[in-house]
């Protein structure tokens, strides 16, 4: 009967026997309204209370396509002028980093992180 041995060198030993390294990733949800809110920064990690800055979105021109189909052109620069048809970006005071948006007509938050 005819044995096999199989030869391993130190470093092929040494690689098996080290477990594999594990990085656990951690997702904040932040609510988020079309006010600041006060959290803590991703970016620099200071407590905040986020600044607020309204920006148009696809909706804000869609109200405003409608409105002016309807015959009421006039009134198809209001989304423009109220606050309830824009999103609400909120970003960090400190370091200027991006945290998240509020989209009045989906209710919905969309955080970065």
């Amino acid at each position: 009967m005819q044995q096999i041995y199989q030869i391993q060198s130190p470093y092929q030993q040494q690689q098996q026997q080290q477990p594999l390294p594990v990085q656990h990733v951690v997702v904040l949800q932040i609510p988020m309204e079309d006010h600041p809110v006060h959290t803590t920064c991703p970016s620099c990690h200071a407590t905040i209370q986020t600044t607020v800055t309204e920006e148009t979105s696809a909706n804000t021109h869609l109200l405003a396509g409608f409105l002016c189909m309807m015959c009421c052109i006039p009134c198809a620069i209001i989304p423009y002028f109220c606050s309830t048809t824009k999103n609400s970006v909120h970003t960090c005071p400190n370091c200027t980093a991006y945290i998240g948006t509020y989209n009045p007509f989906h209710r919905r938050r969309y955080n970065r992180w």
